[in-house]
């Protein structure tokens, strides 16, 4: 115990003194500003799809209120492309009530979890790729092998994967959080809110949105260990990644990506700017166990490949 607990100190001594930790923060700050930025455009957007709808009405209140309160709406979409809205008044003052929903407090935590599913995967797998080769860059892998014991190693890295996931994931949340509260009040000096009131879909537990997070994490965390422990190469690891994130198709449902958007679309309403791609739907508790098992498996390979391999290599 004592070693494991000297060889953990080691690591986040380490890490502490290198850059990763403000890279870390430069790139969680950096993607939340970027994400309000995005969300400002698309709620001022919908806001003025809005405002050129209702000046079509020339004035006449009566008319417009009589369509907004008529509660219905259709859009149609022809088989050359083109989208006609029936009641566009109605349809936008929905979409402002719903874009300006989703840039509020109360969403924040679940919105920029929901975007997590496009960023998590390709940011924590090369996490766990500088986890695995900065040993081997600076080397002090021979040092920690011989010093500690290969099982000590894997563990104390086991642990760091838990804590480097969890801290990460609380950046993503209480960064976003203060970007929404000077997002919301840019947003109420140029729209009244009021008159766009917008009843979303019952929201789930928090924990759970947050667990689903740590869950997809730390697996992806380390997987990319298991890549950087396995080929010694980052930029081989990590291209490996982005092919099988950005380019291959889901083939199979037991595929890790899929039972991600499954357990997503189980815990998340995705009413904000986020969408989900095509997957193959599964029962969600059978892709938790999934996923458990792909975690259990690359950490009990990773050790194998630790205690087959020299620590002289």
């Amino acid at each position: 115990m004592k070693r494991l607990c000297n060889n953990l100190a080691f690591d986040f001594s380490y890490i502490r003194k290198s850059k990763v930790p403000l890279v870390i923060l430069l790139i969680v700050v950096g993607i939340c500003l970027i994400f309000c930025l995005i969300q400002y455009d698309y709620v001022m957007s919908n806001y003025d799809s809005y405002t050129r709808a209702a000046d079509l009405y020339d004035g006449d209140e009566a008319r417009m209120s009589a369509d907004l309160e008529s509660g219905e709406y259709d859009v149609v979409e022809s088989d050359d492309g083109l989208t006609t809205i029936k009641n566009p008044i109605l349809y936008y003052k929905i979409l402002v009530g719903m874009s300006i929903y989703s840039v509020s407090g109360a969403y924040s935590t679940s919105h920029i979890l929901e975007v997590g599913i496009l960023i998590f995967p390709f940011l924590f797998t090369c996490i766990g790729v500088f986890l695995a080769t900065v040993d081997l860059k600076n080397r002090i892998y021979k040092h920690k092998i011989l010093r500690y014991g290969r099982r000590n190693y894997i563990l104390s890295k086991s642990i760091s994967f838990l804590l480097i996931s969890l801290i990460v994931i609380l950046l993503f949340v209480v960064i976003n959080r203060l970007c929404v509260i000077v997002l919301e009040n840019i947003i109420e000096s140029k729209i009244n809110v009021v008159d766009f009131s917008y009843s979303p879909a019952p929201q789930g537990s928090v924990i759970i949105k947050i667990l689903t997070a740590f869950l997809i994490a730390i697996l992806y965390l380390s997987i990319g260990f298991l890549l950087g422990t396995a080929t010694r190469n980052a930029i081989v690891s990590v291209g490996l990644t982005a092919v099988y994130l950005f380019i291959l198709p889901i083939f199979s449902r037991f595929e890790i990506q899929n039972c991600c958007y499954v357990i997503m679309k189980e815990n998340f309403n995705f009413e904000g700017l986020v969408g989900l791609s095509d997957y193959i739907s599964m029962d969600a508790k059978l892709s938790v166990a999934v996923l458990l098992l792909y975690l259990l498996i690359s950490n009990l390979t990773s050790y194998l490949v630790v205690k087959l391999r020299s620590a002289y290599n």
